[in-house]
């Protein structure tokens, strides 16, 4: 289910891009990981309000490496269609 719905989210992402094509694709890749980092932040910030845990406490390494990599990935994949259409 979870992958489907990152389908559909990632879909949605490009057709509202296509739709914002007269803007500068540099305003799009900003606000677009600008956007990801909030909801990121905000996520944890209320995770640790109401737990007291530190989110970065229970994964590993190896964990933080594939997150990384899938960003660099998002923000190259973005970029590459915002300047492609």
């Amino acid at each position: 289910m979870l992958a489907f719905l990152t389908a559909w989210f990632g879909a949605t992402t490009n057709v509202l891009n296509r739709k914002l094509k007269d803007i500068h694709f540099t305003v799009i890749g900003f606000w677009h990981p600008a956007t990801g980092i909030a909801m990121s932040l905000i996520y944890l910030v209320a995770n640790f309000l109401m737990t007291g845990d530190l989110y970065f406490e229970t994964h590993s390494g190896l964990t933080y490496v594939l997150m990384f990599t899938a960003c660099l990935i998002d923000f190259v994949g973005l970029n590459l269609y915002n300047i492609a259409f």
